[in-house]
């Protein structure tokens, strides 16, 4: 991706020459989104948080229809997390981030040397959190497993590949028996997953790594069956592995249906479970024993974030680069779903002015190029050159305002 210049968001005041203004943010809608998660106590509401620096936190009342924002953080996480009663946790480098008004305001607390990949809280208690992600420790990076037993506040950081380097990509802990949590991740030197298990809630691990994972390269993620915790799914470069005996053997499910970033089974019926991929979702209807590749209405990207409804099993929703995709049909049909959402990264913009004519050019990162002539109160998609990334420079002739000349990397 091709960046030379980087605004949050277009700023318009409603005139293009009023000074001291109060700003809006007009668009356009869409953005990368890292993390989608619903509210544990309203399943109304669902929370999001932005792939950016800072990070903005957005939220919906409406089950993902539309979007406002709720706070930022000036910080990047890498993870986020939510406690039972909805305390939102960011996981960063060094850094854990607790918020409770929906990302108005943070506390942050030091973890000295290990990165939140991924975060997560206890189903029931919500001074417990765990993590899995990487420590520093011994001349290189360690696949660890991070616990807090009061709110984030304090850590203790457990390496779990000791022999060798690696990095911790996933904690997954069980609903029906907390105790249960598993940490993923893979090994280097050479590439291989590696799979770690508790079952008296953290104080130890025993690495239960499959033999038949050793040309899979990395393990991204791992979900719990919410009310059978012998039935487990990992997902690896290649394929999904499946369990029904908490981990002891494992079936290949998938076939080479290649890239597994998310897997969740829903609450609301366990038959169905989800996987986010490279351009697809995948999808099983039978509790992870066969999977359907899901695409209709999906653009390219990596979804590598789901969020399914613990009230209803029809309704899914998926992030990524563009913005947010819903499906309210268990993943048949998927539709953009980023209503007031407003997070872009602007790349470039170009505005003419001919007598009381305006118009505004935009390029945002990832979304393409735009066009707007009411000062952002409607927004015209463009066509995008082909090439080999996003616009990063634009201008218009003043003789021919409607010539826009347009850069990217390969001119």
């Amino acid at each position: 991706m091709n960046r030379t210049v980087i605004i949050l968001t277009i700023l318009l005041a409603g005139s293009a020459a009023t000074a001291l203004a109060v700003w809006e943010s007009v668009g356009p809608e869409g953005g990368p989104v890292d993390c989608i998660m619903q509210s544990n106590v309203n399943s109304n509401l669902f929370y999001a948080s932005s792939g950016s620096y800072p990070v903005k936190i957005i939220r919906s009342s409406d089950e993902g229809s539309t979007w406002e924002q709720s706070g930022s953080c000036n910080y990047y996480f890498y993870s986020m997390g939510l406690g039972p009663t909805d305390i939102l946790y960011g996981g960063s480098y060094g850094r854990i981030y607790v918020s409770e008004d929906e990302g108005q305001t943070w506390d942050s607390y030091s973890i000295s040397g290990f990165l939140f990949w991924d975060i997560t809280g206890h189903p029931s208690d919500e001074s417990i959190l765990y993590g899995a992600g990487y420590h520093y420790s011994g001349g290189g990076y360690r696949i660890a497993f991070a616990r807090s037993t009061d709110g984030g506040s304090n850590w203790s950081v457990t390496d779990l590949s000791t022999s060798c380097q690696g990095y911790g990509r996933c904690v997954a802990v069980s609903a029906s028996d907390p105790d249960i949590i598993y940490v993923s991740g893979y090994r280097r030197d050479p590439y291989q997953p590696k799979l770690y298990k508790s079952t008296d809630g953290g104080d130890s691990f025993t690495e239960i790594t499959y033999s038949g994972w050793s040309s899979d390269y990395y393990m991204y993620t791992v979900a719990v069956h919410p009310a059978n915790p012998d039935i487990v799914l990992a997902g690896c470069y290649y394929n999904i592995y499946r369990s029904t005996d908490g981990g002891s053997s494992w079936t290949d499910v998938t076939s080479s249906m290649y890239y597994h970033y998310g897997l969740a089974f829903s609450e609301d019926d366990p038959n169905v479970a989800f996987s986010g991929g490279s351009s697809a979702i995948h999808r099983s209807l039978n509790e992870g024993v066969s999977w359907t590749r899901q695409t209709n209405g999906l653009p390219s990207g990596v979804y590598g974030t789901l969020a399914l409804d613990w009230g209803n099993s029809a309704h899914v929703l998926t992030g990524c680069d563009n913005g947010i995709y819903r499906s309210t049909d268990t993943g048949d049909t998927w539709e953009e779903s980023s209503d007031g959402m407003v997070i872009a990264n602007v790349l470039a913009f170009n505005d003419v002015l001919v007598g009381d004519d305006y118009t505004l050019y935009l390029s945002a990162e990832d979304l393409g190029m735009y066009k707007t002539t009411d000062y952002g109160a409607n927004w015209e998609i463009l066509g995008t050159p082909l090439g080999c990334g996003d616009v990063c420079a634009m201008a218009s002739p003043t003789a021919t305002p409607n010539t826009v000349l347009a850069f990217e990397g390969t001119g």
